[in-house]
């Protein structure tokens, strides 16, 4: 699972390794705060999931990757 740009102003790219199948991306910021969350049922045709954060102040944010019995976490930052 690869996060980019890092840090970003207006949309962050998710670049799944594996078939996102069947999964759930969630992101929270720093307060523990759900701000996105993304039920993927299909096999994303480019592996690929983009999402803005043009409305997110500036800070450090997680994003929580599950499917099946595993969870990938990473950490990106909004920054204007």
């Amino acid at each position: 699972l690869q996060l980019y740009p890092n840090p970003t102003n207006d949309y962050v790219t998710v670049d799944f390794f594996e078939l996102p199948q069947n999964s759930q991306v969630k992101v929270f910021n720093a307060q523990g705060q759900l701000l996105f969350d993304k039920h993927i049922f299909t096999v994303l045709a480019t592996r690929k999931l983009i999402f803005s954060t043009l409305s997110w102040p500036n800070g450090t944010y997680q994003l929580v990757w599950q499917q099946d019995n595993r969870m990938t976490t990473r950490s990106f930052q909004v920054i204007r």
